[in-house]
């Protein structure tokens, strides 16, 4: 669905003795080439050239939870759509871009990952 949105609801929790703030970043990983991607470009295609290359992994939503104090634990709440997410874009349309991609979510010292798999 071009509209699909995952939420990821997590619980950011100060363990350190002063207050403080993170940066928590949501990235979309491709665990392997996707299907329509594979379907439609060769060893020897161009087609690669005028699609262009997907990213390893991008960037598609982040917020920084501020003035957490010691002990204090915040909820927060990042989305991705499928637009940001797993719809390859082409010259004439979006099609949707099947295969297994991890939600990346992490700090600059801490990742944790979710595999989504993308399918009709």
């Amino acid at each position: 669905d071009r509209d699909a949105e995952v939420h990821v609801v997590i619980e950011v929790k100060n363990v350190g003795p002063m207050r403080g703030d993170r940066p928590v970043l949501l990235s979309v990983r491709r665990r392997q080439k996707a299907t329509h991607e594979a379907a439609v470009l060769g060893e020897d295609s161009h087609e690669e050239e005028q699609m262009g290359t997907w990213p390893l992994q991008w960037l598609v939503d982040f917020t920084k939870v501020r003035n957490v104090g010691p002990g204090e634990s915040r909820q927060i709440v990042l989305k991705v759509t499928a637009q940001e997410g797993w719809l390859q874009w082409s010259a004439s349309d979006p099609t949707m871009a099947h295969g297994e991609y991890e939600l990346v979510l992490g700090t600059h010292d801490v990742a944790s990952t979710l595999t989504v798999n993308v399918h009709d």
